[in-house]
């Protein structure tokens, strides 16, 4: 998915680096009966990275499935002064 014009100033990730952090992601939360956690840390200025992370996770393990909705829902819940 191209990143819309209110993510401009975001680094592009290469798919390389997304695919791996979507799979390593998808098999630690699956071990040992789905009790594990992922804990995230950002800069502020990392936000516009993270949500597209994060949405990435939820479309990934097919929990949501609109994309752009999925982006938007996340990015929208940044702390006031993130977004």
């Amino acid at each position: 998915m191209d990143y819309s014009k209110q993510y401009e100033g975001c680094p592009l990730l290469p798919l390389s680096i997304v695919h791996h952090f979507l799979h390593v992601c998808k098999s630690w939360l699956t071990l040992n009966n789905n009790q594990n956690v992922i804990i995230l840390h950002c800069e502020k200025e990392g936000w516009s990275v993270l949500a597209f992370l994060l949405a990435s996770i939820l479309i990934y393990k097919k929990l949501h499935t609109r994309e752009r909705k999925t982006l938007e829902i996340v990015y929208h819940e940044a702390p006031k002064g993130l977004s």
